[in-house]
């Protein structure tokens, strides 16, 4: 990862905190209308989200807050994540939803781990990286090494992971039912969001 466009200093409209490459609006952009087109398999689906990732790609190069090696980094990355999320998941789902709760429990501590250790890794790498010596004097909170949010995902991912694994044990999640209940799920929800929101944000 390299640093910003050093324009985006003083001209940007937008402000950024990490290091930029690879360019994640381009990457998440690509990897959420790449992955709906492959699973559509329409023309026109095709078309909006070719049009939506050249115009994300733009916009970045355009406000300064990215170069165009950004962005083709921003673009390989989600192209190793579609072909994941197409080509190895249908297998690994069906090698391990047969498997123990407790096999697929540890599989998922391995996942998370080999995970941590590509951060480890990736921090190495980058630690002889000398960051713009005007970031300090920004009046931001620039801490591109701060791993914090990194471990916040990968905690949401474990999580999540977890729930569907539980969810899929058990009779699933029902969406059926009268209105009134329905609604009492949707309050219930909510109200569990806000918890897990305000209490970690105390």
């Amino acid at each position: 990862r390299i640093p910003v466009p050093a324009r985006r200093m003083d001209t940007s409209t937008s402000f950024l905190i990490s290091y930029g490459l690879p360019d994640g609006h381009a990457q998440s952009e690509m990897t959420a209308y790449g992955y709906l087109a492959v699973s559509l398999k329409k023309r026109w689906m095709w078309i909006v989200a070719a049009l939506l990732v050249l115009a994300v790609a733009f916009s970045r190069v355009y406000l300064g807050v990215h170069f165009f090696t950004d962005i083709l980094g921003g673009w390989f990355t989600s192209v190793l994540i579609l072909l994941a999320f197409t080509q190895l998941e249908p297998r690994v789902t069906r090698w391990i939803a047969p498997k123990s709760i407790g096999v697929q429990i540890g599989a998922l501590v391995a996942v998370c781990l080999m995970l941590i250790a590509v951060l480890i890794g990736v921090r190495s790498i980058v630690g002889g990286v000398i960051d713009p010596a005007t970031w300090p004097v920004q009046g931001g909170p620039i801490d591109p090494r701060n791993a914090n949010q990194l471990i916040s995902d990968l905690g949401l991912f474990f999580g999540a992971s977890l729930g569907l694994m539980l969810m899929q044990r058990t009779r699933g999640f029902e969406v059926k039912g009268p209105w009134g209940q329905r609604a009492a799920r949707l309050a219930l929800g909510a109200i569990g969001v806000l918890v897990i929101r305000f209490g970690l944000g105390a």
